[in-house]
């Protein structure tokens, strides 16, 4: 997680789904929660995950700023 800034999960929670988090930071930088999905795995996991990793991070930056 610190040194990408996310978590992918490739089927240790549930076989078949893909889990993907993204942390909320305090001003400080500090982790206080996380936003999240749970994907279908497909064909084309690589591709996917790159596009919604685009859209639960811009969220999760967009919700810690808020918190700021």
């Amino acid at each position: 997680m610190r040194c990408h800034g996310f978590a992918v999960d490739t089927g240790e929670f549930r076989l078949n789904v893909i889990s993907l988090a993204v942390a909320l930071l305090d001003p400080g930088g500090g982790v206080i929660g996380f936003v999240g999905c749970l994907l279908p795995r497909n064909g084309d996991d690589l591709s996917m995950l790159r596009d919604i990793r685009a859209q639960v991070s811009a969220a999760a930056n967009t919700i810690s700023d808020l918190l700021r």
